[in-house]
């Protein structure tokens, strides 16, 4: 766990390469290229990054109870709403002193 802490951390410290990692993972995950990421595609989206970082994935319903508070009553993400949520949730597992616990919302 500790080496996905210094990646964050790492990515956090670098706002340009930041906004890159973001704009490729956008374009990655709007598989169907609308402009938006929707629900169907957020999950590939988690359980795609929880894989490479050798997390364990949550029960699908926390992760869409937290892409709906995100989403809003449209129910997708642009690009920015995509943008804020990641960096909420990487400065959320920089900072917290267990980062196994789930981020709370």
């Amino acid at each position: 766990m500790a080496s996905i802490v210094r990646k964050v951390s790492s990515l956090l410290s670098n706002p340009t390469g930041m906004e890159a990692c973001i704009s490729k993972g956008f374009e990655h995950f709007d598989a169907d290229h609308s402009g938006f990421i929707e629900s169907h595609e957020i999950m590939a989206c988690v359980d795609k990054v929880l894989h490479l970082a050798g997390i364990d994935r949550p029960h699908h319903t926390h992760v869409e109870g937290v892409f709906n508070k995100v989403a809003g009553s449209d129910q997708r993400l642009d690009k920015g709403e995509f943008s804020r949520l990641l960096h909420l949730l990487l400065d959320r597992l920089h900072k917290s002193p267990n980062p196994a616990a789930p981020l709370a919302f």
